[in-house]
């Protein structure tokens, strides 16, 4: 019960740390790009203190938490059946199937339409009868939830501890993803993908080649720009030519 325990604490407690922000969009009205980002920084710090205090491990000198235990480490793929030997872990399984999962409530229930109309026009929402609080504060939460899950898949099948300035930054790459994949969950997959083969890629360009790091960067923000350019707006939000005659 390892994995599922230490996957559903981070699912729980990413919903918890997302539901702040929510609280405070719904209440104080505070916009959630301020307070989440301010959220970020909070829980670095608060980290940052865990593990340089009771979290530290005793055998180390870094600031660094203990190792996780063997019974929590995520499977990998070549561990459950007859797949190649490659480092590809169940993480990536989860990754895709919350994809979908979020897919199908956004555009297959109610509560997905709710959110997605409260997105598009809180005020209309609030006539028809909607409680756009609830459902900012819901979705806030939900959104922490899938960030909490993906650092458990990171701690679990990758790092398998946690360090002083752990985070890589993931959460503002995430904005460009989501920005190239015009805000639809299952393109979101594809973007990642390609966002991650740029990462990596990097490191290798940089070592064999010399190519410096910021060509790559160059080219994810061109990237982002010509999305732009193409003409962004969300997914099911009526076009210019839909607009009033």
């Amino acid at each position: 019960i390892g994995v599922p325990l230490v996957l559903g604490a981070a699912f729980l407690g990413g919903a918890l740390w997302g539901g702040i922000a929510g609280a405070l969009k719904a209440w104080r009205d505070v916009p959630e790009v301020i307070s989440t980002i301010m959220l970020n920084f909070i829980a670095l710090f608060w980290i940052s203190a865990l593990i340089r205090g009771p979290l530290k491990n005793p055998t180390s000198g870094l600031p660094e938490s203990p190792e996780v235990v063997e019974a929590a480490y995520l499977p990998r793929l070549s561990d459950l059946g007859d797949f190649p030997g490659y480092r590809v872990h169940v993480g990536l399984v989860l990754g895709i199937l919350s994809a979908i999962a979020i897919w199908v409530l956004l555009n297959r229930t109610v509560l997905g339409f709710k959110m997605r109309a409260v997105g598009f026009n809180p005020d209309a929402s609030r006539f028809s009868g909607y409680h756009p609080k609830r459902i900012w504060a819901a979705s806030l939460a939900l959104s922490g939830a899938i960030a909490g899950l993906g650092g458990g898949i990171e701690v679990t099948a990758i790092t398998f501890r946690i360090w002083d300035d752990f985070s890589p930054g993931y959460g503002y790459t995430a904005i460009a993803v989501a920005l190239l994949a015009r805000l639809h969950p299952l393109a979101v997959v594809l973007t990642a993908f390609f966002f991650g083969v740029l990462d990596q890629g990097a490191g290798l360009l940089q070592r064999d080649l010399g190519v410096p790091l910021v060509v790559i960067y160059l080219v994810q923000g061109l990237v982002i720009l010509m999305t732009i350019g193409m003409g962004f707006h969300r997914p099911g939000e009526p076009g210019k030519e839909g607009g009033e005659k």
